[in-house]
């Protein structure tokens, strides 16, 4: 998963704010964009709420739309579960690879995107299933192509990507993690698929793909594993 920056109801959720610039220039909008959970539910599934909010940072923008430092380019919103294939193509079509990789929070918005507890949140014609539901797994799958190197708050990105990963096998749920063209040679590349391994659900779960057609096949791979499985939950 590519680790999004801002999401689709910054506002009313994102209250736990900081960096807010003290100036307004003239014409712009201030923006709210979303960074890792803090305090007692960081790591957690728990819906945001009062003492459970999403962290942020507050910035202006002449559009009121969250980018990267130094880029025209707006990062996109999260996008809820869909079955709209098309969608979800032209979303990921949309991505402009850059910037240093916080990969704890595209884990941690794999997690809030299949849990139950953000339902209320989604507002989705199909409320997502309950961990524990007969005829339903559960799956995230998690790939990058990027080091755990940046985070808003302590402790480190790979530290909080590896609780919310642990957070979600206790809860039932299946990780898969890919890591994409890192290298052998490279020390950060190696501490990355190192968290990678950590985070999936097993040694059989996590994947290593050096080009766009290995990584086809990986995926290609994990979806005839979930489909088997699913088949089997469904007879």
């Amino acid at each position: 998963l590519v680790p999004f920056a801002n999401y689709v109801n910054a506002g009313p959720y994102a209250a736990d704010v900081t960096n807010t610039p003290a100036t307004k220039p003239s014409g712009e909008l201030l923006i709210t964009c979303v960074t890792e959970r803090t305090g007692t539910f960081a790591g957690t599934d728990v819906a945001p709420g009062s003492s459970a909010w999403i962290g942020s940072t507050r910035n202006y923008s002449m559009t009121g739309e969250c980018k990267r430092s130094g880029s025209s380019t707006p990062l996109p919103a999260v996008m809820p579960l869909t079955d709209d294939k098309q969608s979800l193509l032209t979303t990921i079509e949309s991505f402009t690879p850059a910037g240093s990789t916080a990969g704890h929070l595209g884990t941690a918005w794999a997690w809030y995107a299949i849990s139950p507890q953000w339902n209320s949140v989604w507002s989705l014609s199909t409320p997502i299933a309950g961990n524990n539901d007969i005829g339903t797994m559960k799956v995230a799958v998690l790939m990058t192509d990027g080091e755990y190197n940046t985070q808003y708050s302590t402790p480190d990105s790979k530290t909080q990507a590896l609780a919310l990963c642990n957070g979600m096998k206790a809860a039932g749920i299946t990780v898969y993690t890919v890591g994409f063209g890192l290298g052998t040679s490279n020390a950060a590349d190696i501490a990355a698929m190192d968290t990678l391994a950590k985070c999936a659900s097993g040694k059989d779960f996590f994947f290593t793909a050096y080009d766009g057609e290995a990584l086809r096949q990986v995926f290609t791979f994990i979806g005839g594993k979930v489909n088997a499985i699913n088949a089997v939950l469904t007879d």
